[in-house]
């Protein structure tokens, strides 16, 4: 051998270097559901209408930090959407965190997902337990609301780790 050295090329030196990482998603839920506080601020900033509960426009007095009810599926999207381009959670999404024991409940409420279940009747939405459960057997229509049907959203994040 003559005294050629082989020039290794930059493709195959980037490709071992992301050997090394792996970049991985995973939902991200809000720590908490939707407060009222926190829906007041959407519904001035895009004039959404307001919860049936509300009058002249507020929440009722000393309920700021509670989560807001009364709001359909299609309000939960608006707002996530308008919080920084987030999303409902899935069923499996919200029931992965709440099985890990990291879901943190203000309220005894259900909680809207994205995940669709659909039946005879139509389209329905899964909605999430109650506090002290993970339960996902609640099935609602999208344009229906009540007392005890809240959100909270959920968006991506991007984490690089190291290859075990």
């Amino acid at each position: 051998m003559t005294g050629h050295k082989r020039k290794i090329p930059s493709y195959y030196l980037a490709a071992i270097f992301l050997s090394f990482l792996f970049v991985s998603s995973d939902a991200s839920l809000d720590p908490h559901e939707v407060t009222h506080r926190e829906y007041m601020k959407f519904v001035r900033d895009t004039g959404h209408q307001t919860p049936d509960n509300w009058m002249n426009g507020r929440y009722p007095e000393g309920m700021e930090n509670e989560p807001v009810v009364l709001v359909s599926w299609h309000d939960a999207v608006a707002y996530c959407q308008w919080a920084g381009g987030k999303r409902l959670p899935t069923v499996e999404e919200w029931q992965g965190v709440c099985e890990a024991g990291k879901l943190q409940k203000g309220g005894d409420i259900w909680e809207w997902t994205s995940t669709e279940v659909p039946t005879e009747e139509g389209p329905f939405k899964s909605l999430c337990g109650p506090m002290g459960t993970c339960d996902c057997s609640h099935r609602y229509r999208p344009h229906w609301k009540n007392m005890v049907k809240g959100f909270r959203c959920a968006g991506i994040s991007l984490h690089m780790t190291s290859l075990p």
